[in-house]
């Protein structure tokens, strides 16, 4: 079973004009029709740190194919349109690997933008895809996208509970938490914390299995570990 699906940026909180462009391949420049981002937020990649980041959850696993994109499209206000991004999905938004980095070109600002071809997914299996912005066509400040389309295909046999082979222990923690890699080679391990700052980093040679956090305040922190395929993995976890 084949399925073409329409996901729009915060679709359940926008007026019904942007929800009804299903039927349409082209974007009009109104304020409205789009979703902007003006300040900086932990992202949802621990990897990624904090920015100016849209993750679309499509509700099941699917196979990925390509993808249509409309860039930041108000008129006069095209600079705020994402130019270098990042792009990364996952089974179950806890562990991401990233498909890899794009430019996007600005938008017309015209009333029928007709939008680009977005990067081609080649088949993975995902649950959510996460759209990173590195940068912006000159805006000092906001970021904007209009609109992301994806084609999908049903998974069968694929349990969307997707298992993370990254384990942490205690958690809560104390004064240190101990990581089991299970099949993961690691090559890089990241303590990081809800501002997207790394607190605690090792890269190549032995990566250690136990943290220690007695430095740490309270609160909620993430390890990201990369391993040597170049996927990322992560887990929370909090400090008592």
């Amino acid at each position: 079973m084949r399925i073409s699906l329409l996901l729009l940026a915060l679709s359940l909180l926008l007026p019904p004009a942007l929800r009804a462009q299903c039927g349409d391949t082209t974007h009009t420049a109104q304020a409205t029709d789009g979703w902007a981002s003006c300040q900086v937020a932990p992202s949802p990649n621990p990897a990624r740190g904090s920015g100016h980041w849209i993750m679309y959850d499509f509700g099941y696993v699917y196979t990925l194919t390509h993808s249509h994109i409309w860039n930041g499209n108000v008129s006069g206000e095209t600079d705020q349109g994402f130019r270098d991004i990042v792009v990364d999905y996952s089974l179950d938004g806890d562990q991401w690997a990233e498909l890899g980095s794009y430019e996007l070109p600005e938008a017309s600002g015209d009333a029928r933008e007709p939008g680009q071809s977005g990067p081609d997914f080649g088949g993975v299996e995902a649950r959510y895809v996460l759209l990173t912005a590195l940068t912006n066509w000159g805006d000092p400040q906001c970021f904007g996208l209009a609109e992301v389309r994806f084609g999908l295909e049903a998974v069968t046999g694929l349990d969307p509970a997707y298992d993370n082979p990254l384990t942490i222990f205690p958690n809560p923690a104390s004064s240190y938490i101990e990581v089991d890699f299970g099949q993961i080679r690691p090559q890089t391990l990241r303590l990081v914390n809800l501002e997207g700052r790394i607190l605690q980093q090792y890269t190549g040679g032995i990566i250690p299995a136990r943290l220690d956090l007695s430095e740490l305040p309270t609160g909620l922190f993430f390890l990201s570990v990369q391993g040597q395929d170049g996927r990322f993995h992560s887990r929370s976890f909090v400090k008592e």
